[in-house]
């Protein structure tokens, strides 16, 4: 177990209350904010590192997130080995299967939504840097607690992926929305992934707020304010073999893990961290049937 610093939502001022909370991640014109939010450090949390755990004693239905070894044998560091046919993505689609199935879930159906590399070199907020041997920089890591998507966000989401199937498929089917995330090159020797047990969340703390994709494309996400009711665990030193899967929305609303708040954390003083960190994550719609 560790302690850690976590970024996490602070009242608005007054004034900046003419706008809804936003963040934008499409490009806007120079000196325009990235988003109207206020994040500080709260008080250290207490972060269980899951290496410590008994095998298998977390799990998605459980706490909405879980962590799984793959020998995966595509590269995940450039676009042609993610995405040509028995890549990266269709490795990835069949290790959530198996995880499905060895956690007695069913997945009839799992298809990508999007995808992203990260990589953190310093302790910079919105920094973005060069993939070690590429020619493209991955976005920074997101040092501030957030879930992807609210309830509004979410069902957003699957309407835009299933399209004009989405009634027909909602009205007997369950929707889940999960991240896999794992890290590229090296392991990670710091920044590591924070994730909030998602049975723990204090839903009345939650701030929500505009996440702008394009102008056309207008998401929700959510932003969970400190409590000292979380518990968040972390995978220390993760390896490039192992995959932690995050619940980011469900369609079950009797679920109690429907989403775990998330975000990067460093454990040490990012000077002294001499590999930088750097991942890919996938977010995932997996069709399962009603129970």
């Amino acid at each position: 177990m560790t302690t850690g610093d976590l970024a996490q939502e602070q009242p608005l001022p007054e004034d900046a209350f003419h706008l809804r909370p936003y963040t934008l991640a499409c490009k806007v014109d120079d000196g325009f904010p990235t988003n109207n939010l206020v994040f500080e450090y709260g008080p250290k949390q207490l972060i269980t590192d899951i290496r410590g755990l008994a095998h298998m004693s977390l799990s998605l239905e459980k706490n909405g997130f879980c962590n799984v070894r793959n020998d995966f044998k595509s590269m995940a560091n450039d676009e042609e080995s993610i995405t040509r046919p028995g890549g990266y993505l269709d490795e990835l689609k069949a290790l959530t299967r198996d995880t499905f199935k060895s956690q007695g879930l069913v997945a009839e159906d799992v298809r990508v939504i999007n995808w992203v590399h990260r990589a953190a070199k310093e302790d910079t907020l919105f920094k973005n840097e060069t993939i070690s041997g590429g020619d493209f920089k991955g976005h920074a890591p997101d040092t501030y607690v957030h879930n992807d998507c609210n309830f509004f966000g979410g069902d957003k989401r699957i309407r835009a992926v299933l399209g004009d199937q989405t009634t027909e498929i909602l009205a007997s089917k369950r929707i889940r929305i999960i991240n896999a995330w794992r890290p590229i090159n090296n392991a990670v020797q710091d920044c590591h992934l924070a994730i909030c047990d998602a049975t723990t969340v204090e839903h009345d703390k939650c701030m929500h707020g505009d996440f702008i994709v394009t102008p056309e494309y207008v998401s929700q996400t959510n932003y969970a304010a400190y409590s000292d009711h979380q518990k968040w665990y972390y995978c220390s030193k993760q390896h490039t073999d192992e995959v932690t899967f995050f619940k980011q929305h469900d369609t079950d609303e009797s679920s109690n893990t429907r989403y775990c708040p998330h975000g990067a954390f460093w454990k040490d003083d990012p000077a002294l961290c001499t590999i930088p960190r750097e991942s890919i994550e996938v977010r995932l719609l997996i069709v399962s049937p009603k129970l």
